[in-house]
């Protein structure tokens, strides 16, 4: 366990493997996308519960499941021969003075444990969002855009809020190459909280193109789909019940 007395504890459950590995930062945002990406990884992957963060910038309250206090944390999973590791998390401090501390803290434990490169994933929105969705990007070193543009991914214009987009903005300070990879999403996904599934199966595509790894994202569209389709089916019936004329009233 190391202490930082200013920032927060970090707990390493085993030893880890982060040396040269791609981190893949995925914290909850719009549409969800980038904590969709991060289960998606874990569990397709296989990846395994490597370290444990608590930053001093975390939630003013615990999680009590059944009688057991669940503290809040940052946590890293990681697997041997696997060259992608995963920050996640189930918050983002609330405050721009917290979300710069804790960019910094994540960035200077993984600068140290000398990884490869950090990618996000985050969520782009539109007021149409293409199928199958487009993936923007945005970079801290223009040779490493080039090679995502090559890929596909379209140049992102404009400002990305929230960890998703800090952590990978100030990872050069920290001699490391950073990216955001955004899926297209709608509005209606950001207003409802809802995962854009075909958002997220988008990004994942985009991820296993760069880490040269194979991902089946089938079940991922196929729910995408299905959501999809209850929502335009949800808007018609709200747009039917508008327009339909009132009974007439008689005094």
């Amino acid at each position: 366990m190391e202490k930082y007395a200013k920032t927060g504890i970090i707990i390493e459950k085993k030893k880890t493997m982060l040396k040269q590995k791609i981190v893949l930062i995925g914290f909850p945002g719009m549409a969800l996308v980038g904590k969709g990406v991060a289960e998606y990884l874990i569990n397709a992957l296989g990846l395994e519960l490597e370290v444990v963060m608590h930053p001093i910038h975390s939630p003013a309250n615990v999680v009590v499941d059944n009688g057991l206090i669940i503290t809040p944390s940052i946590n890293i999973y990681s697997k041997r021969d696997v060259d992608i590791a995963v920050v996640t998390s189930s918050f983002q401090p609330q405050t721009d003075e917290g979300q710069n501390m804790v960019a910094h803290f994540v960035l200077e434990y993984l600068a140290n444990k000398k990884v490869l490169s950090i990618i996000s994933a985050a969520a782009y929105v539109t007021s149409n969002p293409s199928k199958p969705r487009k993936v923007y990007v945005a970079s801290t070193h223009r040779e490493f855009l080039r090679r995502l543009l090559d890929i596909g991914l379209s140049p992102m214009e404009g400002g990305i809020s929230g960890l998703n987009g800090l952590i990978p903005g100030l990872s050069y300070m920290y001699g490391l190459p950073g990216a955001v990879l955004l899926g297209e999403t709608g509005e209606i996904y950001v207003a409802g909280n809802l995962m854009d599934y075909l958002a997220v199966a988008s990004v994942l595509e985009a991820i296993s193109k760069i880490a040269n790894i194979e991902l089946d994202t089938r079940e991922l569209f196929r729910k995408g789909e299905e959501l999809e389709e209850k929502i335009t089916t949800q808007a018609l019936r709200e747009i039917e019940t508008e327009e339909k004329p009132s009974a007439p009233t008689h005094l």
